[in-house]
């Protein structure tokens, strides 16, 4: 609902708008999907987080898995909007620049374009996760523990899961918005 509201109200209604919302929907469904089969294949559980067994216990009626599913969902809504909108803007642009070219001349074109800001984006992602957590990175140096074992850990491994849950939807997300916009 939030999503409708403020994609129209920020880009207005139009064809362009509900191709982005569509892109935008269909990244969230890859990323509820995966979320739903990587929690318990990779037997997180939710309880281990400081945060997370306060809510189980002061909220007990509270499905903890589902609250980590929901956060690894709303994770990466805010990100997938910012793609989408951008790719069925190059698509809009694009077509607008060269009427004359075909819808599969300008879907490849559009999926250059998407590349690069995913890659963009994926680089973003990793610096701003590496800023937050820069003091467990020394932590972690001066520990001097495996690799694996340290990405095995609880925290480690959802942030692992949410991270590649977000960043396949994203990465999904580019041809399934540009293939709509070139329809369109």
């Amino acid at each position: 609902a939030v999503l409708f509201i403020v994609v129209y109200l920020a880009h207005g209604v139009s064809v362009k708008s509900s191709t982005a919302l569509l892109g935008t929907f269909a990244g969230i469904a890859v990323v509820t999907l995966l979320a739903s089969w990587a929690i318990p294949a990779s037997h997180l559980t939710p309880g281990v987080d400081e945060n997370m067994s306060q809510l189980a216990y002061l909220a007990a009626k509270v499905d903890i898995r589902g609250v980590l599913l929901c956060g690894m969902v709303l994770s990466g809504v805010g990100v997938l909007n910012d793609v989408t909108i951008t790719q069925a803007s190059s698509v809009w642009e694009l077509r607008a620049a060269a009427p004359s070219q075909t819808r599969w001349s300008v879907f490849t074109r559009a999926m250059r374009i998407g590349r690069d800001h995913i890659a963009s984006t994926i680089y973003t992602i990793v610096f701003a996760y590496a800023g937050a957590a820069l003091s467990t990175l020394v932590l972690l140096s001066i520990y001097r523990q495996p690799v694996d074992l340290l990405l095995s850990t609880e925290p480690f491994a959802e942030e692992i899961v949410r991270t590649l849950g977000s960043g396949i939807g994203l990465v999904l997300s580019v041809p399934l918005t540009t293939g709509v916009a070139a329809l369109t």
